[in-house]
């Protein structure tokens, strides 16, 4: 890669990505013969085992189609903006996506491992330690997704000012729709794994739906409002199917209970992450001088004291007031005493 680097050269960065990708097929191969030799591949087993087990191929299908509205959110919206605007504001726009989306997809990295527990723990069938587990996975993400765009709302702009220069900086207006995009995408992550758990993706109206609304909100809004109308179509699409279809369809064919009880906590959540962001500016802005865009060292020092700010104060609060975060960090504790 460094190579690839000095050289300018990208077809030596080509080369290296499918040399290291034989080479990790090849190790990880190898790896699985030696911890699990039962297991082998075999065309003629697997076609067998289609017979045997039809509905494999049926959830992959509706699985597939659901991965189209992913496809269309994250792929279209450069063009978008290009369409509606010029190659210059892309490039600004595609600084702050590129920080946004690292951040976003190390933390789903790290929090979607836990989808291979939730499915054996959907297998298990107790629905009191179902419901447990889902309030704990979903408060952690709020908490973290509260960080997330509270920390970028405020770092970003002097990051993009130190790195490429005030320049750069695109209106408040963008970051905002920015940052609400990336919160949805954040906080999705636990109801998308309980529908993965309960097989729950014969709702194929909803991505079509979604890409459709994405594509089509964009285009509109986009010829008036240039980059802030772009960027309400994932917005408006992601808020009315993964915010209000997608509980309601798991609570309707996977819980089976109410969901009156989903938005009342859920409220709760929005109300705690308010509140925290609220504190925690009054409090910054009253006892910080720093100005984060005049180097490096302070932008780091600014960046540890206001998100260690926000952090105790939205913990305090979620931990007061949501039983979700409590059993969290429960189970937490528990696993460093053994």
């Amino acid at each position: 890669m460094c190579l690839a680097y000095y050289t300018k050269n990208y077809y030596y960065w080509i080369t290296i990505e499918l040399a290291f990708g034989f080479l990790f097929s090849i190790v990880l191969n190898k790896k699985i013969d030696q911890t699990y030799p039962w297991l082998s591949t075999n065309i003629k087993k697997g076609k067998l085992l289609f017979k045997q087990y039809p509905d494999v191929m049926k959830y992959t299908k509706q699985l597939f189609v659901h991965k189209i509205a992913t496809f269309v959110l994250s792929q279209t919206s450069p063009f978008l903006v290009f369409a509606f605007s010029s190659l210059k504001s892309v490039a600004f726009y595609s600084n702050y996506t590129l920080i946004t989306d690292k951040l976003s997809g190390l933390i789903n990295n790290i929090l979607g491992s836990t989808g291979a527990g939730v499915g054996n723990l959907v297998a298990e069938g107790d629905e009191k330690k179902i419901k447990q587990v889902f309030w704990e996975l979903t408060s952690i993400r709020y908490f973290i997704a509260g960080i997330f765009i509270f920390s970028l709302y405020h770092l970003i702009e002097p990051f993009i000012s130190l790195w490429l220069g005030s320049n750069y900086i695109m209106d408040k207006s963008i970051l905002i729709l920015i940052l609400a995009n990336s919160f949805i995408m954040q906080t999705r992550g636990t109801i998308d794994q309980y529908l993965y758990g309960y097989g729950l993706f014969n709702d194929i109206w909803a991505p079509l739906t979604e890409a459709a609304l994405n594509l089509s909100i964009a285009i509109i809004c986009g010829s008036f409002w240039g980059i802030e109308g772009v960027l309400m179509g994932p917005l408006v699409s992601m808020t009315l199917i993964v915010c209000i279809w997608k509980p309601c369809f798991l609570y309707n064919k996977g819980f089976k209970t109410s969901l009156w009880s989903y938005w009342l906590i859920l409220s709760k959540y929005f109300l705690i992450i308010t509140s925290a962001w609220i504190l925690s500016t009054l409090i910054f802005k009253s006892i910080i001088t720093i100005n984060p865009a005049s180097s490096y060292k302070l932008w780091i020092l600014y960046a540890l004291i206001t998100t260690s700010i926000y952090s105790i104060i939205s913990f305090i609060l979620m931990y007061i007031f949501t039983q979700g975060i409590r059993d969290f960090s429960y189970r937490m504790i528990k696993k460093i005493r053994r």
